[in-house]
């Protein structure tokens, strides 16, 4: 499977950036400049790798943060990166939106652990909402989603635009885009936050956790 499920959507540009190194900026060609989180960091001989070999250290040891990678991932759009400074002025990212979300992620997420990263990032979505997930739960198995045959009435519209960025990560469709992202009224800041979540979660996989 290829590593950009996004690919030919309008949101494989983010899903790019989400790829690149937290802290690194860009300098010619393959070569990057220091990354100032890392612990590895050494002032006289900068990091020329394009792919850091501790990511998954740094994040589990705790020295990125979901503040960390959410504000790289986001950091090329300038309209996404404004909303996610402005949400973080009043929160702080968190993975689970409560401890019933949580719980019902873990019981499928342990059931179906073979599940591709793009569907993990979708189960996490659609388990975040006893509404959504009622509709969901008969139309999954450990491949995926059959979203031909979920039924969708009575939602809001955070539950919508998560059940729909969680169709879009799993299928790789055109269900949600970056500029629906921007929109508080199209993507609320609850599902901003928990989309946020997906992408990371799509990208890095459990290790974020």
């Amino acid at each position: 499977m290829s590593q950009c499920f996004f690919r030919g959507t309008p949101l494989w540009e983010l899903e790019r950036e989400m790829m690149l190194v937290p802290g690194f900026d860009h300098r010619k060609e393959n070569t990057v400049t220091d990354c100032r989180l890392c612990n590895k960091r050494n002032r006289k001989q900068p990091c020329r790798l394009t792919q850091c070999t501790y990511l998954n250290d740094r994040i589990t040891s705790g020295k990125l943060s979901l503040d960390d990678l959410a504000w790289t991932m986001y950091r090329r759009y300038p309209s996404l990166l404004k909303r996610l400074d402005v949400f973080l002025l009043d929160h702080e990212l968190c993975f689970f939106r409560n401890e019933p979300h949580r719980q019902r992620w873990q019981r499928w997420h342990d059931r179906f652990y073979r599940m591709s990263k793009e569907n993990k990032a979708a189960l996490y979505l659609l388990t975040a909402y006893d509404a959504v997930w009622e509709k969901v739960i008969w139309h999954m198995d450990g491949k995926g989603f059959d979203f031909d045959h979920v039924k969708l009435r009575n939602l809001t519209t955070e539950q919508y635009s998560v059940y729909q960025a969680a169709k879009a990560i799993a299928d790789g469709g055109r269900n949600i885009t970056t500029g629906d992202l921007t929109s508080p009224e199209l993507v609320t800041d609850e599902a901003f936050q928990l989309i946020t979540g997906a992408l990371l979660l799509a990208s890095f996989g459990d290790v974020i956790l």
